[in-house]
């Protein structure tokens, strides 16, 4: 089956390192140089991925490879013993590939990334660990794209996701015996989704662009497991959810001054999509109904691109993103909070052979945590590298 794919593709990311919830904007070097305000001005094989109305403004072919490397460092402090508490955290890597063709009035493309994914995972002592342990959501998207020039001045596009999904959940369970049991949930999913773009250039070097990228609903099915020291029996049940990944629009406005490129974006994302889940089992023990309460969020965020002598290009941007976790219903399976995002990188091209790397600075607020026998803080700071290889002729 096509699940044999997500191990190679990627190896799993900590949402918190990402744009806000568990969205992964992250997917091409040069954009995340700037800041990720891309989607009018991005000139690179991740166009199929940002704004594949870009593709026909590219080269005849060309392909891409994109590795982020995430060094995140979160951590808890209880309020009330002064105690602080750090996730098991480690440098962690995410694979995206992208290839195109484009001809005088058509283009195709074809892209494998992972744009939502959710890793945290916390030490057996922590005081949250009868709330979350583990939490984990892997997501593959296949996406051919195809994009139509109308005129000299209006390129659209559409496309269509196929997409994997993997959940995980663990949590700690208190027993009578002053032994903690645990309760492990796993499962799988697919769905179907779509994305529309169009890029209208302007004139005195204006472009303007608008992206959608369509929710896509996955059903899970898969296990539930209670292990519970003796003599408590343990079992296995069938378990399900449904979990429907946010719509996402953006749009950009690029502005070119010779050699400079400069461009503004605004991100909405559509994460009351995530309000409610309910977890059914097959024998009724483990169901569960969940309202997180999150609401639909903005983004912003701006960044440059100069041209420099002998194919060198430098990059800078920032981005401002907002979370959509609220104070009441914020846990530590995703302990998020808004961020400052400071990025800058570099690319060189030579015979069309480009190469980009770019580091990310991601400063959160600290989030603080009003659950029941969880009162704390949470802190949060993340490096970030990107690196790209690609080829055009």
């Amino acid at each position: 089956m096509c699940y044999v794919l997500l191990p190679f593709i990627l190896t799993f990311l900590p949402s918190f390192v990402f744009a806000a919830g568990f969205l992964i904007y992250n997917q091409d070097a040069k954009a995340n140089g700037m800041g990720m305000a891309c989607v009018s001005s991005i000139d690179n094989a991740s166009s199929v991925f940002y704004n594949p109305a870009n593709l026909l403004e590219l080269e005849k072919e060309g392909f891409s490879i994109n590795m982020t490397l995430i060094k995140p460092d979160l951590s808890f402090k209880n309020s009330v013993s002064g105690k602080s508490y750090e996730t098991k955290s480690k440098t962690h890597s995410l694979l995206s590939l992208y290839g195109y063709h484009t001809g005088k009035k058509i283009s195709f493309g074809l892209g494998v990334f992972s744009p939502f994914g959710l890793s945290v995972k916390w030490k057996n002592d922590f005081p949250g660990r009868y709330y979350s342990l583990l939490s984990e959501l892997e997501t593959l998207f296949i996406n051919p794209v195809l994009g139509l020039k109308l005129n000299e001045r209006t390129n659209l596009a559409f496309g269509v996701s196929y997409v994997l999904s993997s959940i995980k959940f663990k949590t700690m369970v208190p027993t009578p015996l002053g032994i903690d049991g645990l309760s492990s949930l796993s499962g799988r999913g697919e769905g179907i989704g779509y994305n529309m773009a169009a890029l209208l250039k302007l004139p005195k070097g204006y472009s303007f662009s608008l992206v959608f990228r369509s929710p896509v609903r996955i059903d899970y099915k898969g296990r539930g497991k209670i292990f519970m020291p003796a003599p408590i029996p343990s079992f296995s049940t069938e378990c399900r959810t449904t979990l429907e990944l946010p719509y996402l629009l953006v749009s950009g406005l690029a502005k070119r001054f010779g050699n400079t490129t400069f461009e503004l974006d605004v991100l909405y994302t559509g994460w009351s999509s995530m309000n409610t889940y309910r977890i059914r089992s097959e024998n009724g023990l483990l169901d569960r109904y969940y309202h997180k309460g999150w609401s639909n969020t903005f983004s912003f965020c701006g960044g440059l691109n100069h041209k420099m002598a002998k194919g060198i290009e430098i990059q800078i941007g920032y981005m401002y993103d907002i979370t959509p976790v609220p104070l009441s219903t914020r846990g530590p399976e995703l302990p998020d909070a808004t961020r400052h995002i400071f990025t800058a990188g570099t690319s060189y091209e030579r015979r069309g052979l480009k190469a980009s790397i770019s580091y990310q600075a991601t400063f959160f607020k600290k989030a603080k945590s009003h659950l029941p026998y969880l009162s704390g803080r949470y802190s949060n700071f993340a490096h970030l590298l990107l690196i790209n290889l690609g080829y055009s002729r």
